[in-house]
């Protein structure tokens, strides 16, 4: 489970920018 909250930070951040 330790891998899956890196992973789903990164395309949070990529969200953020796309969304800006």
């Amino acid at each position: 489970m330790p891998p899956k909250s890196p992973k789903s930070n990164r395309p949070c951040r990529l969200n953020l920018s796309t969304n800006y």
